[in-house]
């Protein structure tokens, strides 16, 4: 058995990852687009000459399109792609508004070395020769996705592998002793042979022997070379195997058939692998006193495993894809760290932390493309005034869709952006955010761009917020983050949740997703009349958009009581949109309540828009909003009335029980409100208004009756 010597190698430059996107024709609502990828192996189009490991056996490719709930859409897969010269063209028409990921699969056909039927659990059949490139395969997976309109990507695959490589440095050495290596063998204990592709992650346990075959530099017309840290070594073997981005120890055996017929074995003992790595075992083999050492090199393709902080910095600024295996604090002398213009850089937080704390600066800037995923918490602790976890400069591109997200004080403990955005384009789908102040005024800038800039620079499809609702913007332009379909939800008096709001048809589906235990987001899709309120409790929280369509109930319970919204316990209830919400009694003239809304216990109700109504046949009681105990109503907009009016022409279209007006709260920063004055509310005592300072209850015109709030 030869002497192996052990030798760490700095790691080199890897391939960067591309994604270059095409604005094409939009669609109308409900239309199907065409989404189209040009899907190219790394460094397509680049040389003449084949060399190993340089994709050009593979030649089909597998595309796969799940939906929202990361189940395969079947009927959209497309089996056998053509990829020629390392590119291949694919299209699919996807209905716009739905979410969706998508999956690419490339390799050899009819090699039978992968089962690829789930791409969430590809088999890898090990049984066969050494060296043997058409092994080789690529994967890539996009999303998730929201589809808003027709689009054209470039997406570049990448390898599930680790490489292992033999080479040796004594061949001529060997050749004046009449000696040379005709075929290899190697064998590898202990590694992967399920790779879920989706999900990045690997199962299963094989012990591989590739048997013998001729050596990579055994083709006349091209033999193959081993080319490491500048150095050529004969090629005596060459295989893959699944490996994930953390490095792993596994047992080698190399077996070298000479042309006297002779074995020479060589035993390497606990060898580093690792996914995107090459681990090359390299010296003398053929001469008596071999020996050899090992160098781990990134010389393969697209990923960076990266533990270092310093690091990281620098090789980031070329782009590519990146997975953290520890923490990363940029340092004092950056202020962030960069993603340069015309760079995509993808970062795989994987649970751990990265931070920037220089003053007035960033845990990272993007002015090229920048993609997060993953648990992990990005946050800058600088206490400068000026300080975000990431900042997205103008022509950029950042997606997040996973981690937490914190921005420390200034020094004076005032409160700075966590997502900041002077011009580039900001998508969220997961994570969590959060400032840890508020300004002076009490406003917390979780998501915040430069005031200058009219057009929204965040898209919110996802992801939790704390002591902020993405669906009031930024307070320079007053418009909603929350992109369309989806709705922002009220989970607790400080936490706000978007999601996918889920169209509702009839009173029974409106009433299920009422009553089940998670937060909601719902959209009418036609009008709905119930019989019954619509009852929150047990901490519910929804988010309805009316959606041009109405709810309305037209019957009495209790011998008095009509009432649409029935808010009780600590729930939360938002309503958005243009519709209509009525309580209508129209067949006893028993003077009761016809409530839009009635709130009690500790539950808050905020009211975005809307026309709310009310009416019966004895014109008595007019609440309309009705608030008891402990809860508060937020009115920003909405048009409310009532066909009851009292003697003096007036109504009590908001109303608190007279016992609760010291804990039950309306609060009205916004809507018109007919026969009735918010900031005169006659129905509470003299002078009592809902409308608070920094707001202004002004008739429409003289003599109308209609009450508008606006800010002063």
């Amino acid at each position: 058995m030869k002497l192996i010597k052990y030798l760490a190698a700095a790691a080199l430059t890897l391939l960067a990852v591309s994604c270059n996107k095409e604005q094409v024709a939009p669609a109308g609502a409900g239309d199907e687009v065409t989404a189209t990828f040009k899907v190219a192996l790394p460094d397509a189009g680049v040389g003449t000459k084949a060399t190993i490991a340089d994709g050009t056996t593979v030649d089909q490719l597998i595309f796969a399109v799940y939906g929202a709930d990361k189940n395969e859409i079947k009927a959209l897969r497309q089996e056998d792609v053509v990829i020629t010269n390392k590119v291949a063209d694919v299209s699919v028409k996807l209905v716009k508004g739905e979410k969706y990921y998508f999956m690419f699969w490339g390799q050899k056909k009819g090699t039978g070395y992968y089962n690829t039927d789930d791409l969430k659990a590809v088999k890898i059949n090990y049984e066969g020769v050494s060296n043997d490139e058409t092994r080789d395969a690529f994967y890539a997976k996009k999303g998730p996705k929201v589809v808003s309109e027709a689009f054209s990507e470039t997406i570049t695959l990448h390898r599930p592998f680790a490489q292992i490589n033999f080479g040796s440095s004594d061949k001529d050495a060997a050749a004046a002793a009449g000696l040379a290596v005709t075929e290899s063998q190697v064998t590898i204990e202990g590694v992967y042979d399920t790779f879920n592709a989706f999900d990045n992650k690997y199962s299963g346990d094989a012990d591989v022997t590739y048997t013998f075959a001729a050596t990579p530099d055994a083709d006349a017309a091209n033999p193959q070379v081993l080319t490491v840290e500048g150095q050529d070594y004969q090629y005596l073997a060459m295989n893959y195997v699944l490996a994930k981005n953390e490095k792993a120890l596994v047992n080698l055996k190399g077996e070298f058939k000479l042309n006297n017929g002779k074995v020479v074995t060589v035993d390497v003992s606990n060898a580093p692998i690792s996914k995107n790595y090459r681990t090359n075992i390299l010296g003398d083999l053929l001469t008596v006193e071999g020996k050899f050492h090992i160098i781990v090199d990134e010389k393969f393709n697209g990923e960076y495993n990266m533990d270092e902080s310093g690091q990281f910095i620098a090789a980031m600024k070329n782009g590519g894809n990146f997975k953290l295996t520890k923490d990363i604090v940029v340092p004092m002398s950056d202020s962030y760290a960069m993603v340069k213009k015309h760079t995509e850089v993808v970062i795989d937080l994987n649970g751990h932390n990265f931070t920037g704390v220089k003053a007035n600066g960033a845990a990272i800037k993007a002015e090229g493309n920048l993609t997060i995923n993953g648990e992990g918490v990005v946050s800058h602790t600088g206490g400068g005034s000026a300080d975000n976890a990431v900042y997205a400069a103008a022509g950029s591109k950042v997606i997040i869709n996973g981690g937490t997200y914190k921005v420390g004080p200034d020094k004076n403990g005032k409160g700075n952006a966590t997502i900041y955005s002077d011009g580039g384009l900001v998508e969220i789908y997961g994570g969590d955010f959060s400032t840890e102040a508020a300004n002076e005024n009490g406003y917390y800038f979780v998501l915040n761009q430069l005031d200058e800039i009219a057009e929204n620079m965040f898209l919110v499809y996802g992801g939790t917020f704390h002591n902020y609702n993405p669906a009031t913007g930024d307070n320079g332009t007053g418009k909603s983050y929350v992109a369309p379909g989806y709705e922002s939800v009220r989970i607790d008096d400080n936490t706000w949740v978007v999601m996918k709001a889920n169209p509702i048809s009839t009173a029974a589906a409106l009433k299920d997703a009422i009553t089940s235990d998670e937060p909601v987001a719902i959209s009418l899709a036609n009008d709905v009349e119930i019989e019954t309120p619509l009852v929150l409790r047990n901490n519910k929280a929804m988010t309805i958009n009316l959606n041009g369509k109405s709810i309305v109930n037209k019957t009495q319970v209790n011998g008095s009581y009509t009432v649409v919204f029935n808010v009780t316990g600590n729930s939360h209830l938002t309503i958005n949109g243009e519709g209509e919400v009525k309580a209508l009694e129209e067949t006893s003239d028993i003077d009761g309540y016809r409530m839009a809304v009635w709130a009690y216990d500790d539950a808050v109700v905020d009211i975005n828009g809307g026309y709310f109504y009310n009416k019966q046949i004895n014109p008595g009681t007019s609440n309309l909003i009705y608030v008891m105990d402990n809860a508060v109503v937020n009115i920003t907009g909405g048009k409310f009335e009532t066909a009851m009016l009292n003697a003096q022409g007036t109504s009590l279209l908001l109303n608190i029980y007279d016992h609760d007006r010291a804990t039950a709260k309306i609060n009205v920063t916004g809507g018109q409100f007919v026969a009735f004055n918010p900031a005169d509310c006659v129905s509470e005592g003299p002078n009592t208004s809902f409308v608070p300072s920094g707001y202004k209850s002004e008739e429409i015109t003289t003599g109308s009756g209609i009450w508008k709030v606006t800010k002063e």
